[in-house]
């Protein structure tokens, strides 16, 4: 089962799944401020997320590992990823890298993977954004 993990700023709806070109709510601020990101950690090590999505299937386990919340939820709330933008910032990436490695995750991850879903969350958290999952 596959799961795309989209930034919102409100749950989604039934129209939401409905129109390909609505975008959970976001202006467009909010997905001017996801391409900068984006772009910036493109030019540094590579970025996990296109605009305002990443692949949550590939990451749940690293997210579940750090900030102890499953991507697996139609809906996250801005309270919930400002506490996850925080355990990945606080989080000591080498450490987490090793317990990976270590419990025999199915996905190999880098420090650039961890950098980039913490500014995706991060800029969640500033913009008072939550997710959206899709599976």
């Amino acid at each position: 089962m596959g799961l795309d993990t989209y930034a919102g700023a409100r749950p989604p709806t039934d129209e939401d799944w409905k129109d390909s070109e609505d975008r959970f709510g976001l202006n467009d601020e909010d997905i001017a401020a996801f391409e900068r990101a984006e772009a910036e950690l493109e030019e540094e090590d590579g970025c996990v997320f296109g605009g305002n999505y990443f692949r949550g299937k590939i990451f749940n386990d690293l997210v579940r590992d750090i900030a102890g919340v499953t991507l697996y939820r139609e809906w996250i709330p801005p309270e919930t990823v400002a506490f996850m933008a925080d355990a990945f910032e606080d989080c000591d990436i080498e450490q987490v890298l090793r317990e990976q490695e270590d419990s025999g995750s199915h996905h190999e991850h880098s420090p650039a993977t961890i950098t980039s879903l913490a500014c995706f969350f991060r800029l969640c958290a500033d913009r008072h954004l939550g997710l959206v999952g899709s599976w």
